[in-house]
């Protein structure tokens, strides 16, 4: 389901990041921890489609990301990879329902507001589901962005940095839903973090 061969990129003014070669089946999950600066959001992008490897390939589901461009990636990315960034991007005058409609929109899906109610149901913040989401806490903010990744049914689901700015609890929380989510689902899940409380709860590590 998700597969790179010999990836590396280039910021301008800087070195090479060369990174490694990964390799998972669908439904199965991997953590990639590392400290700051190592290249893991980097890595997590250019998974995502996001970002533009300098060299090597990246596969998703047998297709080559790096080949796709403009509206075509827009939709591939889309329809099969959902993405849980470290700082929640959402508009903020909008509310959980319609962010998450939003979503479904942009990525040329039929409005499914089931979907959404089962979504925000398993977050267990349905009852946000009209608040605007600068009323929303930190870590209802990363429940919310969990649905929003998952709205389209993606079959990949990556998370970058997810539990960073929450307190114990929440981040057992989050990575709790992430991974019953992604089994519930059948998709393919990749964190990356330096968050070391993580480390236990994946049997499969790439470090950086």
């Amino acid at each position: 389901m998700i597969e790179t061969k010999n990836i590396s990129h280039s910021y301008t003014n800087s070195e090479s990041i060369n990174l490694p070669n990964i390799s998972l089946n669908q439904g199965e999950e991997s953590l990639v921890i590392g400290k700051s600066g190592c290249g893991k959001s980097t890595l997590l992008h250019i998974l995502g489609g996001l970002l533009a490897p300098t060299k090597g390939e990246v596969k998703i589901g047998g297709q080559i990301v790096n080949d796709l461009s403009g509206s075509t990636l827009d939709k591939f990315r889309g329809n099969n990879i959902g993405v849980v960034f470290q700082v929640p991007h959402f508009i903020q005058s909008l509310t959980v329902k319609e962010n998450l409609l939003l979503a479904q929109n942009l990525a040329g899906n039929s409005i499914n507001q089931a979907k959404i109610v089962e979504l925000l149901t398993d977050m267990d913040i349905i009852q946000k589901i009209d608040s605007k989401i600068s009323n929303l806490s930190q870590g209802e903010k990363q429940r919310v962005a969990i649905a929003r990744a998952l709205v389209n049914d993606p079959s990949v689901i990556l998370a970058d940095e997810p539990t960073s700015a929450l307190d114990d609890m929440n981040c057992q929380l989050v990575i709790k839903l992430l991974k019953e989510q992604a089994k519930k689902k059948g998709a393919t899940l990749l964190i990356v973090t330096h968050d070391n409380r993580l480390t236990d709860q994946f049997e499969r590590r790439v470090e950086l």
